[in-house]
């Protein structure tokens, strides 16, 4: 993930240095604490790879998977069930699939 940061930053300070204080060694050891640091950078890393999904996505007529956010489905729970989800590109929406029969007010499982 070192290696990822170091990337990400070293791209993001040359495309806008003013942002992210330019490619200096000063600019450097200030990133070790402060809002583009690698703690903050593993923080956000571990958010997005532990709370979203990859989709696929229709783009200029092909497919591309994509990692997005869906806000709300990060809270269902893991139980070993026949579930899928993909995206509605003619709703705009995210869609969860499960072969399981829920009764009103049971708790819905994601298998993840």
């Amino acid at each position: 993930i070192e290696q990822v940061y170091t990337s990400t930053i070293r791209t993001l300070s040359s495309k806008f240095p003013t942002q992210f204080g330019g490619s200096s060694t000063q600019s450097n050891r200030k990133r070790k604490t402060g809002a583009y640091s690698l703690s903050e950078f593993m923080w956000g890393w571990s958010i997005i790879f532990s709370r979203a999904f990859d989709i696929e996505v229709p783009t200029l007529g092909f497919r591309e998977r994509q990692r997005v956010m869906a806000p709300f489905v990060d809270m269902f729970n893991h139980a070993l069930v026949k579930s899928s989800y993909q995206y509605n590109p003619v709703q705009g929406q995210f869609e969860l699939y499960t072969a399981q029969h829920y009764l009103p007010g049971e708790e819905v499982f994601l298998n993840y």
